[in-house]
C-alpha cells in the first residue's frame, strides 16, 4: 500500500504483468480477431424467445430487421446479436438448436443464409457455464462438473426470476465449470456443429463473468481452453464473452458490457465492448430479459464502445424516426 503513489503508474504496472502473463495484445494486433471484425461500428440485437415463450422476433422477422439495417448502413460493418434464438431463454441453455415456433432448421438456414447475402455478421448466444439441469443430456452429467467454492458449497448464479414468484429460487439450473473436460467439450461440440451447419461469424458466451474457487478444475483455464478450441476448429470466428476483467482480456476480442457497473477504461487498449442486451431498445423494452423495462434509447458509440441497437417485436413501426437516426449516427462512425 503506497498512500502518496500513482494509481496511474499502479495501473501500468499491473497491465504490463497482465500482459506477460496472458500473452494480452492491443486490439489492432489481435491474432484472435478476425480482419473484418476491426471493421464493426454497429450491434444489433434480435430479440427471439422471452424464458415465458412468448416471441419477440421469429427468424423471419429477424431478417426483415437486417434488411431494413443494410439499406442504411454498410452490411459489413454490422454484428446481429441473437439472445434467445435457441428457444425460451436460460430455459433452452445446454440443448442447442433451431427453435420451431422461431421457424426451425429451415427458417434459421434462410436468416444466416440472408444476413450472409447481406454482408452482415451473425452471432447466435450460448451459456458459457449454464444449463437447465432438467434436459435429458444433464439428468445424470457428472457432478464434479457444478461450480462450487473452495470447500465445496454449490454455486447457484444470478437466479433470475421472471415473474417474481419463485423467490429466486432457480433449482432448474445448473451452473457448470468450462475448465471440467465433459462440459466444454459438450459445449464446444455444438457450437462447431451448428456453426458449420449454419455458417455463422460469432458466438456470444452469456456469464463469462463468473469466477470461482473451484477445487477441481481451474475456471479461467476452462475458459482459455475453449476459446482456443473454437479457434482452432474455425479459425475466421469472433468469440464475445459478458463483462470482461483483466485476465479474461486475453480469451476474447469482444465483450458485452456489465449494465450494472462501469467498465474499466484501460480495457480499451485490448478489446471493444457493445451494449448489455437490456439496453438499447427506443421504448426500454428488455426483450429476454429478466428487467422487463429499463433505460429507453439506442446506445451510442464511444471510444472503445460500439452503437448498439435493440430490436423487438414492434421496434420498427412504433420507434422508426429514433431507430434511423441511431443507424445514420454509427454510419458516420467507425470503431
Amino acid at each position: 500500500v503506497d498512500r502518496g503513489g500513482d494509481p496511474r503508474a499502479s495501473e501500468a504496472e499491473h497491465l504490463a504483468f497482465v500482459e506477460r502473463a496472458f500473452d494480452l495484445q492491443p486490439f489492432a494486433e489481435r491474432r484472435d480477431v478476425p480482419a473484418w471484425a476491426r471493421d464493426l461500428s454497429l450491434v444489433v440485437m434480435l430479440h427471439g424467445m422471452h424464458w415465458t415463450g412468448r416471441v419477440f422476433l421469429d427468424y423471419a422477422a429477424m431478417l426483415e430487421v437486417l434488411r431494413f439495417v443494410a439499406a442504411r448502413i454498410e452490411p459489413r460493418r454490422v454484428l446481429a446479436y441473437l439472445p434467445g434464438w435457441e428457444g425460451r431463454y436460460y430455459w433452452q441453455y445446454g440443448e442447442y438448436r433451431a427453435e420451431p415456433l422461431l421457424g426451425g432448421d429451415a427458417g434459421f438456414a434462410k436468416l444466416c443464409d440472408g444476413a450472409r447475402a447481406l454482408g452482415i455478421h451473425l452471432m447466435p448466444m450460448f451459456g458459457a457455464n449454464c444449463v437447465n439441469a432438467g434436459l435429458p443430456r444433464f439428468r445424470d452429467f457428472d457432478p464434479s462438473a457444478r461450480l462450487k467454492s473452495a470447500t465445496g458449497n454449490r454455486f447457484h448464479g444470478n437466479t433470475p426470476d421472471w415473474d417474481l414468484s419463485r423467490a429466486h429460487d432457480t433449482g432448474w439450473q445448473a451452473w457448470l465449470n468450462p475448465g471440467h473436460p465433459g462440459w466444454r467439450d459438450e459445449l464446444a461440440g455444438q457450437i462447431e456443429s451448428l456453426a458449420t451447419r449454419f455458417g455463422f461469424d460469432a458466438v456470444f458466451l452469456d456469464t463469462t463473468e463468473i469466477w470461482v474457487n473451484d477445487p477441481d478444475y481451474s475456471v479461467f483455464d476452462g475458459y482459455r481452453a475453449l476459446a482456443e478450441r473454437l479457434h482452432a476448429a474455425i479459425p475466421e470466428l469472433l468469440l464475445a464473452g459478458e463483462y470482461d476483467y483483466d485476465a479474461l482480456l486475453g480469451c476474447f476480442g469482444l465483450f458485452q458490457r456489465a449494465w450494472w457497473t462501469q467498465s474499466p477504461a484501460f480495457a480499451q487498449r485490448y478489446v471493444r465492448r457493445f451494449a448489455h442486451l437490456c439496453e438499447g431498445e427506443p421504448e426500454g423494452r428488455t426483450g429476454v430479459h429478466e428487467f422487463g423495462i429499463w433505460k429507453p434509447g439506442a446506445i451510442a458509440a464511444a471510444t472503445g464502445l460500439l452503437a448498439t441497437i435493440a430490436f423487438q417485436d414492434g421496434t420498427l413501426e412504433r420507434s422508426r424516426a429514433q431507430v434511423e437516426a441511431a443507424i445514420a449516427q454509427a454510419a458516420q462512425r467507425g470503431t
